[in-house]
């Protein structure tokens, strides 16, 4: 599933949005480069960090190589940071490590800057606000970024 990088995700979009980030397809193209181990480390440790991580029924290969690993690709990381959600799947790790993608300067810093008590309190109140109207935050979304 292609998404361009912080773009709109509807994954969760009967809830909220988020911002997508490493949903990369063949014939599509992406920014390279080089992207600091630090970086890669750092997601790695959100894919065994609880409340982050969504598991899904059915897995995704790369699509440029083939390269299957069900974990990776049946796992999708909601990283708050900043008032935002990021949402990327864990073959980020590969696309990274093996097809020099670069993920968008923004994304990097909130790896790089995740603090998990901000993050799960952010997620904590958007169930909330879920909970009691699940469309206020689609409202708040249109609002913020000019969609009718």
């Amino acid at each position: 599933m292609w998404y361009e990088d912080l773009s709109q995700c509807d994954y969760f979009a009967n809830y909220f949005y988020t911002i997508a980030v490493g949903f990369l397809e063949n014939g599509k193209s992406y920014t390279k480069g080089e992207t600091a181990n630090e970086v890669v480390e750092k997601i790695y440790e959100f894919n065994k960090t609880s409340g982050m991580y969504y598991r899904f029924l059915g897995y995704h290969q790369c699509d440029f190589c083939g390269f299957v690993n069900i974990e990776l690709g049946a796992t999708t990381i909601l990283l708050a940071y900043k008032d935002k959600i990021y949402a990327f799947p864990m073959l980020i790790t590969h696309y990274i490590e093996s097809h020099s993608y670069l993920p968008p300067a923004e994304f990097i810093e909130a790896v790089l800057n995740y603090n998990h008590e901000y993050a799960m309190d952010y997620l904590r109140k958007i169930v909330e606000k879920v909970r009691e109207n699940k469309w206020l935050l689609l409202d708040e979304w249109e609002k913020k970024h000019g969609q009718d």
